[in-house]
């Protein structure tokens, strides 16, 4: 490991030796070790990106003082800790033992989960996401992020949520929330985040003192409507896998428009609170002078970029579903040639101003199924491209922003997937994010197989 890699992680700390010695003394310099890694999730280079994911810290913070009162969660730490400063350093080494020590952190899991008391407890819940973490550091094996991901959501849903409402199981029940509707998202089944006392739940968040009230909202606005979009998918795939009457085709259409328009309107909102709030995203040329990319987007925080994140992934997640079910309407029908894609945004799409923006819904004379089918399609497009025109200035966000950027980059690559030079494009940026996050490299190289899952 070269001391160049070093200097540049920390100017002022030794890691290879602090990880080891964690790991031979833990009870007195895991706490040290955590908080390096701390330091490094949430932030990046760039000052302006250090307000990123506040609740994160919260939680990382109280996660290190817990330090030598639950084994699982010691080894949990001590297992993503070490893994993270691997990957940083790209030393093999590192990472080696930070895959042995998780071998241990899951024999603790195990035999906590077996008592009632202990795997109720709030240091198992954390080190299950601290270990789903770990995995999408370093993915031991395919999918291992998204089982552990959805133990802590059993978990979760265990302990109820009345258990949840303050302390530092309010703060974890936030951290742990968005990973569990992702796993959720990827196996395509409704979430129990969206039953009503969960709901409930979440609407008492709207007021958290974590950002300005404006972005509290509009944040769990955009949450409580994402989290409604796995069931509909759930729906909207077992109607065509299954050939269900058009009447059920069109009622689960009249219901995607309803979460399109919901949308559409939460991210008015959303940029309403990032004007009043001064965190309007800008454009810039990019910095690297990108040739697909020429024109980058800034945020100035990760926590806005992943609300435009969010937005334009479930937007096209939306929009894919409206075009299955128009498909299965129309089977029998005639088909109009399909349009290239700069045909279809030119003429469906007016690129004036910013994109982040919502666009208006089809005019009344759009009668045509057709005529919607594009608009979708557009959409779609469009998001895609926004996507990408986002990574450049995300990726330097360290872990978090990485993550958020990748699982972005994914849905955006089933959508240029046809494009040569944009998928091509998009490969490379995963390539490049699975120096730190391996399980990005399981993206890449299924869509080279031909195959658009991890």
């Amino acid at each position: 490991m070269g001391s160049a890699n070093r200097a540049s992680l920390s100017p002022n700390s030794n890691f290879e030796s602090v990880a080891l010695v964690s790991f031979l003394s833990p009870t007195a310099h895991q706490s040290q070790l955590l908080s390096m890694l701390l330091g490094s999730m949430s932030q990046s280079a760039e000052p302006q990106f250090s307000p990123g994911f506040m609740i994160h810290g919260v939680w990382l913070g109280e996660v290190a003082t817990r330090a030598g009162t639950s084994a699982v969660l010691d080894w949990a730490v001590r297992a993503l800790s070490l893994s993270y400063v691997g990957h940083q350093v790209q030393d093999t080494a590192l990472i080696q033992t930070s895959r042995q020590i998780y071998g241990k952190a899951l024999v603790k899991l195990n035999a906590a989960l077996q008592n009632s008391e202990s795997g109720f407890a709030s240091e198992t819940l954390s080190a299950t996401m601290l270990l789903s973490f770990f995995e999408l550091l370093t993915c031991t094996e395919r999918g291992a992020w998204i089982r552990h991901a959805g133990g802590a959501g059993r978990l979760l849903q265990l302990r109820g949520p009345e258990r949840h409402r303050t302390g530092f199981d309010r703060v974890l029940f936030l951290a742990c929330r968005h990973p569990i509707a992702m796993e959720c998202f990827h196996k395509e089944q409704p979430c129990f985040l969206d039953s009503e006392p969960w709901r409930e739940l979440c609407e008492v968040n709207k007021n958290s003192p974590s950002f300005p009230t404006p972005l509290s909202e509009v944040r769990e606005e955009m949450f409580l409507e994402m989290i409604r979009l796995p069931g509909y998918i759930h729906n909207v795939v077992q109607a065509a896998n299954n050939n269900l009457s058009p009447l059920r085709f069109r009622e689960l259409l009249t219901i995607g428009l309803e979460h399109r328009a919901s949308l559409k309107a939460i991210q008015l909102n959303t940029m309403n609170a990032f004007e009043a709030t001064k965190n309007v995203p800008r454009q810039r040329p990019s910095p690297s002078d990108d040739e697909v990319f020429p024109v980058v987007y800034e945020y100035t925080s990760l926590f806005i970029g992943a609300c435009c994140f969010g937005y334009w992934s479930t937007m096209s997640v939306v929009n894919g579903c409206l075009l299955v079910l128009q498909r299965k309407l129309e089977e029998g029908s005639p088909m109009q040639p399909n349009l290239t894609t700069d045909d279809l945004i030119d003429r469906t799409i007016p690129i004036t101003g910013m994109s982040f923006y919502p666009q208006s819904p089809p005019p009344p004379f759009h009668t045509s199924r057709n005529d919607d089918r594009d608009i979708y399609i557009a959409e779609k497009i469009l998001a895609a491209r926004e996507t990408c025109k986002s990574a450049e200035m995300t990726e330097t966000g360290a872990f978090l922003g990485n993550m958020y950027l990748m699982f972005a980059l994914r849905e955006a690559l089933k959508t240029l997937n046809g494009e040569p030079r944009e998928r091509e494009w998009i490969l490379r940026k995963l390539k490049k994010i699975g120096f730190n996050l391996e399980v990005a490299k399981q993206i890449d190289f299924a869509f080279r197989d031909g195959r658009s899952e991890t």
